[in-house]
């Protein structure tokens, strides 16, 4: 129910904000590596594109740095691939480097 006064959202179809997850068979196997452009980071815990992962780390240790040097490194690789089967979305948040969502398509 709308709060701003505006009335309901015509649309053609409604989706849920977080669908449910689809199954593990169902899913695409990952076999594109994502290159961080750290090389201690690419050879002991090596990322797929698409997947996710966790920095954990202390205060000052950085942490922000790693994710916004991977951002930008994907960013500009992607933006240099012409294979339009894949999209990259990033989400910026907390990061301080993209401050909302952008959507690459590569």
């Amino acid at each position: 129910k709308p709060i701003d006064g505006r009335g309901e959202i015509l649309a053609s179809e409604y989706r849920l904000i977080e669908p449910p997850a689809p199954g593990i068979i169902s899913r695409r196997s990952v076999y594109k590596p994502l290159q961080t452009g750290l090389i201690a980071i690419d050879s002991m815990i090596p990322i797929g594109r698409g997947q996710r992962e966790l920095i954990i780390g202390d205060r000052q240790t950085g942490k922000t740095a790693v994710a916004t040097d991977t951002l930008q490194g994907a960013l500009g690789t992607l933006n240099n691939c012409l294979n339009d089967e894949l999209h990259l979305r990033t989400i910026g948040a907390n990061i301080g480097i993209l401050g909302a969502m952008k959507e690459i398509t590569d």
